[in-house]
């Protein structure tokens, strides 16, 4: 799966087309795989002051000292300081406890 997402990765913000297999009867038929579907996920920041974007199409997760290096598809990077609260694969949701 990890293969599909670097694919979709490089043809940008279009869609992809893929191949599934048909319940019981074995035969293929495309299948639409559309952007942000698999892999990505938006990182937030949660504070007294409530929860605060950090960084969309995160792709990698790294521990890192007191918090964690975030990278998205596009190369670019985040380090937050902070624990885990909450992941929500299914929303592409990501929120981060300030150690603050």
């Amino acid at each position: 799966m990890h293969d599909i997402c670097r694919a979709i990765a490089r043809i940008g913000r279009r869609r992809a087309v893929g191949f599934q297999t048909s319940s019981g009867s074995g035969s293929r038929r495309p299948a639409k795989v559309l952007w942000r579907t698999m892999c990505e996920s938006k990182v937030y920041l949660s504070a007294a002051e409530g929860e605060q974007l950090v960084l969309e199409d995160v792709t990698t997760i790294r521990p890192e000292g007191d918090g964690y290096r975030l990278i998205n598809l596009y190369g670019e990077q985040a380090h937050v300081r902070g624990r885990i609260k909450e992941i929500d694969l299914l929303k592409h949701r990501i929120v981060l406890e300030s150690n603050a």
